[in-house]
């Protein structure tokens, strides 16, 4: 998931705040996806899920099957995004240093032309 889908993700979840929203949707746009940043709207979004429990009046049992099963299904999508944004990195490095050898390799062309152009 790149940052564009995150970013529709969290507009396009019903169970979010607009306040929620607003606020994620800025700091990704501002910051990017960080493991920083990406770490921190986990620990918001369980905040966002124990918060919204406890105005409905729910008790949290951590130990019921059904509460561990959603958490974590909703921490292996916190995951898979997680991964998707670190293959995402590594491939922008990857190609990064491949333009950037290019670049020294033609300059170093560049320059042997001009030495032999001015012979």
């Amino acid at each position: 998931m790149n940052k564009q889908e995150l970013i529709q993700y969290l507009q396009n979840n019903e169970h979010f705040d607009d306040a929620f929203k607003q606020l994620w949707v800025s700091r990704i746009q501002k910051e990017g996806l960080t493991s920083e940043v990406l770490d921190q709207l986990k620990a918001a979004i369980v905040d966002e899920v124990s918060k919204t429990y406890a105005e409905m009046g729910v008790e949290e049992d951590t130990n019921d099957p059904e509460y561990q099963a959603e958490h974590k299904k909703m921490m292996d999508e916190l995951q898979k995004i997680d991964d998707e944004l670190e293959s995402a990195m590594t491939s922008l490095v990857e190609e990064g240093n491949v333009v950037f050898k290019n670049a020294v390799t033609q300059m170093e062309e560049d320059q042997k032309q001009a030495v032999r152009d001015s012979m």
